[in-house]
C-alpha cells in the first residue's frame, strides 16, 4: 500500500544519511543509538510491504547490532529480537522463531518479571508460534496463564483480559 511504500521510502532515506550499525569495539556513541533504531525501522517498514527476506536481513543486523550497542536483555534488544522472531514466522520459519522467542520470553522474566507486559507480550506471540507448530498443549498452558495474570491485574472486563481469552480461544 501506499503507506507502507512511503514508510519504507523514508526508511530507506534515514539509513542512507546515517548509515548502518557498525560491529565494533569501543564506546557506545549516539549515532550508534541512532544507527540501530534507524536499521530497525527499515527493517519493520520492509516487513509492512512484504519483504520478509530482505527483511529478515536487516533486522539480523539490527539485533548484532543492538546486542553490541545496548547489552544482550536491554529493551532494545530484546524488541530487536522479538521484530526477527516475527519475520521468521511469517516466513514460515518456525523453529527459528521459536527459539527467539523463548529467549525473549526467558529474558524479558529475568528484567521485566513475569507479569510485565512485555513479559506476557512474549508469552503470547510464543504461545501462537506453538500453535502454527501444531503444538496446541503447550500454547494452551501459555494462554491459560496470561489470561489468570491479566483477569487478576486487569479484571474481567479489561479490553486486554477479553484479548487474551480470545487468544486461548483460538489456541485449537
Amino acid at each position: 500500500d501506499y503507506t507502507g511504500a512511503m514508510r519504507l521510502g523514508l526508511a530507506r532515506e534515514a539509513v542512507s544519511r546515517i548509515g548502518t550499525p557498525v560491529s565494533r569495539t569501543g564506546t557506545r556513541r549516539l549515532d550508534d543509538f541512532n544507527r540501530v533504531s534507524a536499521a530497525n525501522n527499515l527493517g519493520n517498514a520492509l516487513m509492512r510491504v512484504d519483504k520478509f527476506a530482505e527483511a529478515a536481513d536487516v533486522l539480523t543486523g539490527v539485533l548484532a547490532a543492538a546486542k553490541q550497542v545496548y547489552g544482550n536483555e536491554h529493551q532494545n534488544t530484546l524488541a530487536a529480537t522479538t521484530n526477527l522472531a516475527a519475520t521468521y514466522s511469517v516466513q514460515g520459519k518456525l523453529a527459528e522463531a521459536e527459539e527467539l522467542q523463548v529467549w525473549v520470553l526467558e529474558a524479558s522474566g529475568r528484567v521485566n518479571g513475569k507479569e510485565h507486559p512485555g513479559t506476557l507480550n512474549a508469552t503470547t506471540n510464543l504461545a501462537g508460534t506453538y500453535s502454527e507448530q501444531g503444538k496446541h498443549e503447550e500454547a494452551e498452558v501459555l494462554q491459560v496463564a496470561v489470561l489468570a495474570v491479566m483477569t487478576r491485574v486487569q479484571g474481567k472486563e479489561h479490553r486486554d483480559t477479553l484479548g487474551a481469552a480470545t487468544n486461548l480461544a483460538n489456541t485449537h
